[in-house]
């Protein structure tokens, strides 16, 4: 069961008015519904699930805790896969939203600096005119 699909749309898509962008079809979506947050307190859940069920198994110690963590991974690898790579797509688009705008300053310094080298210099009075 895949509780975090990844999105239809491209979450920077947006209906512009004014200065303010507005989300056009989508509703805002908050810190607890972030796929990343989503993954994270499921695989919470599931290492403290497999640490109870061994608890009542009556594995004790540290033995405990390295088998919580050995049996929720390997159950999290094939039950977490659709909420993992859901997050995984709100990382690679938050990297992609960086890099763009990196792109866009570098490219707007580029077109300032090209703007300068081609003003051409006042002719000077040490100068002969032709």
């Amino acid at each position: 069961m895949d509780l975090v699909s990844e999105p239809t749309s491209d979450p920077s898509d947006a209906v512009v008015e004014g200065d303010l962008p507005v989300e056009s079809a989508a509703p805002a979506q908050g810190f607890g519904r972030h796929p990343i947050v989503i993954y994270t307190v499921q695989r919470l859940a599931l290492l403290l699930v497999v640490g109870g069920v061994l608890y009542l198994l009556h594995v004790r110690g540290i033995f405990l805790i390295l088998f919580a963590f050995l049996i929720s991974g390997f159950i999290a690898m094939v039950a977490l896969r659709g909420s993992r790579e859901g997050a995984a797509y709100g990382i690679t688009h938050a990297v992609q939203k960086v890099n763009d705008r990196i792109d866009a300053s570098t490219r707007a310094e580029d077109y300032d600096d090209l703007d300068d080298d081609l003003v051409e210099p006042a002719p000077s009075d040490d100068e002969p005119r032709a």
